[in-house]
C-alpha cells in the first residue's frame, strides 16, 4: 500500500493541471492504479445493495447511485487519502498559494460525501451544484465510443455533447467563454468549487459509464489544541 507521501510524490510528478477557463479554476489529474482498482472493488461490492441507494440525495436522473462513505475504513483508507491529496492540491493552487501551503490544506481537508454512479444509455445529470467547499468526480469506466456517438442522428447539430460533462459560469458576452465540455477518460479526476454549476449529458451507446463523485470541505483548525497532526 502506498503511503500518503508516496501518493503525493506520484500526483505531484504526474500530469495534473489546474486550469482557469472562465473564472473558477478546474483541476484535472489522474488516479494511481492502486486507488483506481480499489474504487472499482468498492463499486462492485456496493452495487445492488438497497441499504446504500443514494438517489434521493442526488440530482441525477440515473437508475443506480450508491453511497460509498461506509468504506472509509482501514482497508480503503488509502483511497480516501489520495482523494484528499488531489483536493488539497486544488485548494492550494486555486488560491494561488505557495507550495508550503499544501500541507496545511491537506491537514484541514475532510471528505463530506462520496458515491458511485452507474450511468446507462439515455440517463443524465441535470444542471446542479454541490455542498461542501470542493467537489470532485472520478471516472472508472468510460467505454463510450465517442466517434460512434458523433454519428448518431442526435449529434448532427453544432453543439454535439453526448457523454460529456459540462461546466458553466458567467453571462454570455462577446469575448467571454461561459462553458466547458469535457469528454472524460478512465482514471481522470476533476476537482472544482462546489458552487460551480455542471451537468452530464446522456449518451446513446449501449454501455455503462462508472463514475465516483463527492464533496470535501476545509475544516478550521482549533489552534488552542493544535499539535500539527495530519
Amino acid at each position: 500500500m502506498m503511503t500518503r507521501d508516496e501518493v503525493f510524490k506520484y500526483v505531484k510528478s504526474s500530469d495534473f493541471e489546474v486550469e482557469r477557463h472562465f473564472g473558477p479554476k478546474i483541476y484535472a489529474g489522474k488516479l494511481t492504479d492502486e486507488t483506481y482498482d480499489k474504487l472499482i472493488e468498492m463499486s462492485e461490492k456496493v452495487r445492488g445493495n438497497v441499504d446504500y441507494d443514494f438517489r434521493n440525495k442526488l440530482a441525477g436522473n440515473l437508475s443506480e447511485e450508491y453511497n460509498l462513505f461506509q468504506y472509509n475504513d482501514d482497508k480503503y483508507k488509502s483511497v480516501f487519502e489520495e482523494i484528499r491529496v488531489h483536493c488539497a492540491l486544488y485548494d492550494t493552487c486555486a488560491k494561488e498559494g505557495l507550495a508550503e501551503a499544501y500541507e496545511h490544506s491537506l491537514r484541514i481537508m475532510k471528505l463530506e460525501s462520496i458515491w458511485v454512479n452507474f450511468q446507462k444509455p439515455f440517463e443524465w445529470n441535470p444542471e446542479h451544484n454541490h455542498s461542501g467547499d470542493i467537489s470532485f468526480v472520478i471516472y472508472l469506466k468510460t467505454p463510450n465510443d465517442m466517434d460512434a456517438e458523433r454519428e448518431h442522428e442526435t449529434q448532427k447539430g453544432n453543439s454535439p455533447t453526448a457523454g460529456s460533462i459540462s461546466f458553466g459560469y458567467g453571462e454570455d458576452s462577446i469575448y467571454n467563454s461561459t462553458s466547458l465540455n469535457i469528454e472524460p477518460k478512465e482514471r481522470d479526476i476533476i476537482v472544482f468549487p462546489h458552487w460551480l454549476r455542471h451537468q452530464v449529458y446522456p449518451f446513446t451507446t449501449d454501455v455503462e459509464r462508472w463514475s465516483v463523485a463527492g464533496n470535501a470541505y476545509t475544516q478550521p483548525i482549533d489552534f488552542d489544541n493544535y499539535r500539527g497532526e495530519s
